[in-house]
This record gives structure tokens, C-alpha cells and sequence, in this order.
């Protein structure tokens, strides 16, 4: 063989080996862009934008919480009020004791009260380990998620252990087990949402009042982006089960009829609630979307 043809030859398996190295490279600069970061726009992600979970839409009102932004786009403040009064949760994104990620400080106005929430985030952003602190005593909340990015389990120990489950059916929340080895007492809720369902646009994710989980203060944290992903749908009825440890049992019905504007986000729903037999009460939840 002629040294020009060793040397073409030598030349091509070199060029050959530079562009699969290219790929390679390209292909782990996309991985690097899952996740955390976006590369269409190279908008970094930002805990706390509502956004990151929202579908890009950041409510104002949702029913009796009032939320409120700062110049990142964060949620800076939640207020909760009703006809007991108001409850006030301040975001503080870079605590100064760094024990946390995410710091969560809730006033009870009423009551001159404050607990704080140590929110440790697990790697897409979401909360994965609380501690709420209140005085001397320390609660602590484990969450896990499933690979769509949505809540499935969650542990808390006040009250004893409380484990909550909740299973999906595509992309739905369809069963919440909650089950509390303090008194063995438990609760099996079931959530339809109708045949006619009504896609979820604004990410609503009304915990306690629609859902049946008992999310307490944690309930805040979900305005922030920080309890993963909404539901595909807006819940339509549930029906709740209260199993005590005595043998007794108190079933809990909710029907929820829902207002849309043009763009099919919620305007209002009307809350229709009655236990066993007793006389159904309603209530009104309103939104605002406004920018």
C-alpha cells in the first residue's frame, strides 16, 4: 500500500472517531438541558416560579388563598382567609440557617402564632422532607412522587404516624387512603370526574377541600410549585369514608360545578357538601388569572 493511501485512509478512521465524539457531546448537552434548565429559551429554573408547574399561568386568587409574586416570578406570600380569620405564609428562598432549601413561615393573625416549615427539595424541585417547627416541637412530613412528576405518598408525623396514599388513573387523582397508627383510624375518599371532564388549565389542586388530603400547612407550599404536578382534570365529586377505631363510620359527599372563562380557565365552582343524610350546604370559590 502507497503512504498517500495510508495516509487517506488514516485521515477518514480519525474523522470518523471526531464526529462520533461530536455526538456525543451534543447528545449529553441535551440531557443537561432536562430538568433544571431549559434550552429553547435558556430561562434557568427557578424554585418557587408557579410556572414550573402551572402550565405558565400564575393565579392571583384561588378561592380563600390570595397569592402574591416577587420581581423573580417566586411566590412570595400566601394568605389564607375565611370566617375564622387570616393565615399569612412568607417564602424565603435562601434561608439564612441552611438547614433547608426553602423556608415557609406561617402566621396565625388571630391566634398571634407562627410556625415555620424547613422544606428540603428532592431534585426536580419538589418538596421531599419538611420539618415544621412550632415552639419546641418539631413535626416532620416525607413526600414521594411518581415519574410524572405527581404527589403519591405522604408521611407525617403529627398525631402519631399518618400515611397518606393516593393512586392515579390516567393522569387523575381517583383514591386517597389516609391511615393513622396513633388510634387506627383511617379514611378511603374516591374522586369522579364525570363523563363530560373538564381539562385543568390553571392547575388547580385544592387539597383538602377537593382531593381529601389532609395537607394542612403544607397546603401553601403547593402554590409555589413545590408538591409536583396537577391533575390532568378538575374533580367533579368525591365521596369520603371516616372509619374510627370504634367500628363507626361517617360518610362525607362533595359535588363541585365549575365556571370557565374563554380560555377555559376557572372562574368559580360551586361546593356542594353533605355528611350521610343531612341537608347539603353550598359554598362559592372564586379565581382570578388576571396578569
Amino acid at each position: 500500500m502507497q503512504l498517500k493511501e495510508i495516509h487517506n485512509k488514516t485521515k477518514v478512521v480519525i474523522m470518523d472517531r471526531f464526529k462520533k465524539q461530536n455526538v456525543i457531546v451534543i447528545l449529553l448537552a441535551l440531557l443537561a438541558c432536562v430538568g433544571m434548565v431549559s434550552c429553547g429559551d435558556d430561562e434557568t429554573f427557578i424554585v418557587g416560579k408557579p410556572s414550573n408547574v402551572f402550565s405558565n399561568v400564575s393565579p392571583k386568587t384561588v378561592g380563600k388563598y390570595s397569592i402574591y409574586y416577587d420581581e423573580h416570578g417566586r411566590v412570595s406570600m400566601v394568605t389564607e382567609c375565611d370566617e375564622y380569620g387570616c393565615r399569612k405564609a412568607f417564602f424565603d428562598y435562601s434561608p439564612a440557617d441552611k438547614d433547608c432549601d426553602v423556608r415557609i413561615d406561617i402566621a396565625e393573625e388571630n391566634y398571634d402564632e407562627m410556625l415555620s416549615l424547613h422544606v428540603s427539595l428532592n431534585k426536580n424541585g419538589y418538596a421531599e422532607y419538611v420539618n415544621e417547627i412550632e415552639d419546641d416541637d418539631i413535626e416532620e412530613w416525607k413526600f414521594e412522587y411518581n415519574s410524572n412528576g405527581q404527589l403519591i405518598k405522604m408521611v407525617r408525623s403529627e398525631g402519631g404516624i399518618e400515611t397518606t396514599t393516593i393512586t392515579y388513573q390516567e393522569g387523575d387523582i381517583a383514591k386517597v387512603v389516609q391511615e393513622s397508627k396513633f388510634d387506627d383510624s383511617s379514611t378511603s375518599s374516591t374522586i369522579e370526574y364525570g363523563t363530560e371532564k373538564i381539562e385543568n388549565k390553571g392547575g388547580v389542586m385544592l387539597f383538602d377541600e377537593m382531593l381529601c388530603i389532609d395537607m394542612d400547612e403544607m397546603g401553601f407550599a403547593y402554590f409555589a410549585g413545590l408538591l409536583g404536578r396537577p391533575t390532568s382534570h378538575l374533580p367533579q365529586s368525591n365521596k369520603s369514608i371516616d372509619y374510627s377505631s370504634g367500628g363507626y363510620k361517617i360518610t362525607t359527599y362533595k359535588s363541585f360545578s365549575w365556571s370557565l372563562d374563554a380560555n377555559r380557565l376557572p372562574v368559580s365552582v360551586l361546593i356542594e357538601e353533605k355528611y350521610d343524610n343531612t341537608t347539603p350546604y353550598t359554598k362559592t370559590y372564586s379565581f382570578d388569572w388576571s396578569e
